[in-house]
């Protein structure tokens, strides 16, 4: 189950991390398209394949128990450089996708409810203020 080397990683684990981000796709794409009928969404238990905030705390779990384990061997130094290595490869997309996330909510885009939900056309017609985009580029905004 594990990768020879240096840094083995449990593939399991990583499997399910995976399957949980489909899932949270898979919930987005269910959110935006107004199809909510046919055999997939009547059964009760097929839910949890398109459920995104199952697969959310599922995605939080796992990811916990990934970064526990790896700072088994905790020193601050060790620590230091896990968080510099996570905020430089998360926080440059995060600033990319805030920027153009505030492009288009405020270039007003209509979308035709017959093929888009009134949440996706809704989320995406509310206007942000330049400094809304500042506090949440500093990581102080209300984050909805």
């Amino acid at each position: 189950m594990q990768n020879a080397g240096k840094h083995s990683k449990n593939i399991t684990i990583q499997g399910l991390r995976g399957a949980s981000c489909i899932i949270v796709f898979l919930s987005h794409a269910f959110g935006m398209i107004p199809v909510k009928q046919g055999l997939f969404f009547e059964i009760p238990f097929l839910h949890l394949f398109y459920d995104g905030k199952i697969a959310v705390c599922m995605f939080w779990v796992l990811s916990g128990y990934y970064i526990t384990k790896k700072m088994m061997r905790f020193s601050v130094k060790i620590y230091v450089l896990f968080l510099a290595k996570k905020f430089f490869r998360l926080y440059p997309l995060y600033m990319l996708s805030l920027i153009v996330g505030t492009i288009f909510c405020n270039m007003r885009l209509t979308f035709d409810e017959l093929y888009f939900t009134s949440w996706f056309s809704g989320f995406w017609n509310r206007s942000v203020s330049v400094f809304d985009l500042q506090k949440q580029l500093v990581l102080r905004g209300d984050f909805n």
